[in-house]
């Protein structure tokens, strides 16, 4: 899945948290509906995950959610950097992913046919453009 948002300057927590288990959503999914979790979500730069832990990262490094620590970084190695130096960052990085991907793994239960109509639409045509998705979602 492709998703752009505009950046917004100021984000809420949720909204945050709400693209971290978008990210994870696929990992969810597999877990879910499949049974099985599989490698495509993470293991290389820009992956789902990798963009999660870094979301994650920022929230509890730079935005003061679980502590009031600061840290500085210009890029995604800077907050590798920070996971590795820093094992309670790490943890707490972690819990949060854990966290969202259990949300992403109820929102699929909760949403069981709409998740099998996308599949079902996917199977036939390979890629389902934003318009028709909705669609799909209301049963049109």
């Amino acid at each position: 899945m492709e998703w752009r948002r505009p950046v917004a300057p100021n984000r809420t927590l949720r909204a945050y948290r709400d693209e971290i288990a978008m990210l994870l959503g696929g990992k969810a999914a597999e877990k879910v509906v499949l049974d099985e979790m599989y490698t495509g979500s993470g293991g290389v730069e820009g992956s789902d995950l990798h963009r999660a832990a870094d979301i994650a990262t920022i929230l509890i490094a730079t935005h003061g959610v679980q502590g009031l620590g600061f840290s500085s970084f210009t890029g995604s190695r800077d907050l590798e950097r920070l996971r590795r130096s820093d094992p309670v960052l790490r943890q707490r990085v972690e819990r949060l992913l854990a966290e969202e991907l259990a949300r992403a793994e109820d929102i699929i239960r909760e949403r069981w046919a709409d998740v099998m109509r996308i599949a079902e639409a996917v199977m036939e045509q390979e890629v389902l453009s934003g318009e028709v998705v909705p669609k799909l979602i209301l049963g049109q």
